[in-house]
């Protein structure tokens, strides 16, 4: 009698279990993991959202209660459906948790088409490898319509002038070793030296923009790891500026939770750290999935 009630606790946990990743939707990648490049692209799960709040499933706990066995996700370029296709579990254990937001990915089953989108302009750049393919946004039980639709714009030199103390103010002071000396001096920079990399602006006039410094031949020649302050860093604008971080790759942008509002997802690459970050659409950070290689 004690096996039968133990068993039955078990297949209602389990059933429980896979009721709730089928209620939940589920945003996560279609990419190339990075130091994985010859293992071909699989799907990383990354967030999910039972109609609450966003749960980063960086751990075996949260990834047990919103992953299934086979998903079919939709994927998403630019707020368009590129298609679709299926995924396994490939079952995921460790000796060490801060290996699985690294290393838990979904296969693709074999034989379906998979989209792709080139890398242009060699962005995305992580701890191994720049990939050929850049990651595209996948949902499970979800969508990725952009009801803020965010679209190309270029940055005025006002804005430029608004932006530059709040980027001095977030990037902080740089550096350079000039004529191959070991011995870093500082580098005065001004509005002159920082360049745009990205603008979008969306129905509200809001501006996401992406900012650095131009790359300087003399900061690469100093010993140990290139400052923050020659890193790309990403705003939000609008009447005032919000800083939303370093080494910042927009993915995409959608109403991933169906609550009419668009969240933003960016790739993050930083020292020995690599992962997502994703955004609501007042800059607020939600929910982020990183890891690390040592």
């Amino acid at each position: 009698m004690f096996r039968l009630i133990i068993s039955a606790l078990l297949l209602l946990a389990l059933v429980s279990s896979r009721l709730g990743a089928g209620s939940a939707s589920v945003l996560g990648v279609l990419e190339t993991p990075q130091c994985n490049e010859k293992g071909g692209v699989r799907v990383r799960a990354l967030f999910a959202n039972s109609g609450k709040e966003w749960v980063s499933l960086n751990n075996e706990k949260a990834g047990g209660s919103f992953l299934a066995d086979r998903m079919e996700w939709a994927v998403y370029f630019e707020g368009k459906k590129l298609g679709s296709f299926e995924t396994t579990d490939p079952g995921f254990s460790t000796e060490y948790p801060w290996t699985y937001p690294r290393d838990r990915i979904l296969n693709p089953i074999p034989g379906q088409p998979l989209p792709a989108i080139k890398n242009e302009g060699q962005r995305f750049q992580g701890w191994c490898s720049t990939p050929v393919d850049r990651p595209l946004i996948v949902v499970f039980n979800g969508s990725a319509i952009d009801p803020s639709q965010w679209t190309p714009s270029i940055l005025s030199r006002k804005d430029k002038e608004r932006l530059f103390c709040a980027f001095k103010k977030a990037a902080g002071h740089a550096l350079v070793c000039p004529k191959n000396s070991e011995a870093p001096v500082p580098f005065n920079y001004t509005l002159k030296n920082m360049e745009v990399l990205a603008c979008l602006k969306d129905k509200k006039d809001r501006q996401l923009v992406t900012l650095r410094l131009r790359p300087a031949k003399e900061s690469d020649t100093c010993d140990g790891p290139i400052e923050i302050a020659w890193d790309q860093h990403t705003f939000m604008l609008s009447k005032r500026a919000t800083y939303l971080g370093a080494g910042l790759e927009l993915v995409g942008t959608g109403d991933f939770d169906g609550d009419g509002q668009s969240e933003l997802l960016f790739w993050h690459s930083r020292y020995n750290e690599n992962g997502y970050l994703l955004f609501s659409s007042n800059s607020i950070e939600k929910a982020k999935y990183l890891w690390g290689y040592h």
